[in-house]
């Protein structure tokens, strides 16, 4: 996949928070998530602090 912002580099495969699977564009510094992976990271944070 390539960056929105640069169009010509490839994003490269990482982790935010050791939690969250990400992109990352080496060129600009974006990170790119998917926003069901944010989704389901934010409600298993929910249901801890329920606990």
């Amino acid at each position: 996949m390539q960056c929105a912002k640069c169009k010509t580099v490839t994003l490269q495969s990482s982790v935010l928070d050791n939690l969250i699977p990400c992109q990352i564009c080496k060129s600009c510094g974006g990170v790119w998530l998917m926003l069901e992976d944010y989704l389901n990271q934010r409600q298993k944070r929910n249901l801890m602090s329920s606990i």
